[in-house]
């Protein structure tokens, strides 16, 4: 090996986490100190051989690399490949193999190939993470767009929303979420604030306002709250919640109530309409009871009579006092 192969084969091992070298006639690969340190073998622990390296791919990306590799031979072009490589404890551990042809024969075939190998182990469980939690956030949004339930934070410091998953049509700040309430509704949130500021841990306390959505249009949504970060006071300085629109629920609430005024008043009137004729009737049962000249079976029918005419004239008495509260 003359002076200036060796010094820069000195100068690869102290700048890069592990260099290769590959030499076709032979099939044989010098890999770097960093290299097996990089994949925690002993140095000098594997066969210096490109089956060796391809024994150590992952089964998943071997196929795609060694056709990739040998693509760019092809065109004389360095390539820069990911892929994972067995450690010495039998896990894999992802690489980026940046390579390029620097020597070839006359006929052009390829003689040597020199590259790096480079640990992006860490950078990819990273990736995966993001990835993850990306796709939880669609998942999540995907949830709040079917339930048509806004899930909101809302930040006692900064006395704010710091997020809301439907509300993308205002800026998140106290004064404009005050402005869209119902003036009738305001202090009812407030009070409801107040008693998240003494709720305790996992508590949900919920209540009922009307806001006006991006429309102009009132509705009503059922707020659900909870503190989930305090201060190290144990002061609430966040809090969770859901809020639901429930227009629908209310207008059938509405209906349900003038419904039920109607079916009160039909019947108020009604009861006071009925309860002439029966006290007439309880007239004449007096007046026949009172006749001396009866058998055996004209007072019992008179006693049917006057028990069941009674029990009218209590129902009756029933309604008009219910509808009197």
């Amino acid at each position: 090996m003359t002076i200036h192969k060796l010094l820069l084969r000195t100068v690869l091992e102290a700048v890069t986490e592990g260099w290769w070298e590959w030499r076709l006639p032979e099939n044989q690969v010098y890999q770097s100190e960093g290299w097996f340190k990089m994949l925690e073998y002993p140095n000098g622990a594997l066969a210096p051989s490109l089956d060796t390296w391809v024994d150590l791919l992952h089964p998943d990306e071997k196929e795609e690399v060694l056709q990739a590799q040998e693509d760019y031979m092809k065109k004389d072009q360095s390539w820069q490949l990911e892929f994972r490589l067995r450690t010495y404890n039998g896990t894999y551990k992802w690489v980026r193999s940046t390579g390029k042809v620097v020597d070839r024969w006359p006929d052009n075939s390829v003689r040597k190939v020199v590259g790096i190998h480079q640990d992006i182990d860490e950078q990819k469980q990273l990736e995966e993470e993001n990835k993850s939690q990306k796709e939880k956030l669609m998942m999540l949004q995907g949830v709040f767009q079917v339930s048509h339930t806004s899930f909101n934070i809302y930040d006692f410091i900064r006395k704010r929303l710091v997020y809301s998953s439907n509300v993308n049509h205002l800026k998140l700040n106290t004064e404009v979420i005050l402005d869209i309430i119902h003036p009738d509704d305001v202090q009812k949130v407030l009070d409801h604030r107040e008693r998240i500021m003494h709720a305790k841990d996992q508590e949900v306390l919920e209540t009922e306002f009307r806001i006006s959505d991006k429309n102009g249009e009132t509705i009503w949504v059922l707020v659900r709250d909870s503190v989930f970060r305090r201060d190290e006071n144990q002061m609430p300085t966040q809090a969770l919640g859901s809020a639901l629109n429930v227009t629908h629920f209310k207008q059938l609430e509405s209906q349900l109530n003038d419904r039920v005024r109607q079916l009160n008043e039909i019947s108020y009137k009604s009861a006071h309409q009925i309860r002439g004729p029966v006290a007439t009737i309880l007239g004449l049962v007096d007046l026949l009871k009172q006749e001396t000249h009866h058998n055996y079976l004209d007072e019992t029918i008179i006693g049917h009579l006057e028990t069941t005419v009674k029990k009218l004239d209590d129902v009756i008495h029933e309604i008009i006092l219910f509808n009197k509260k």
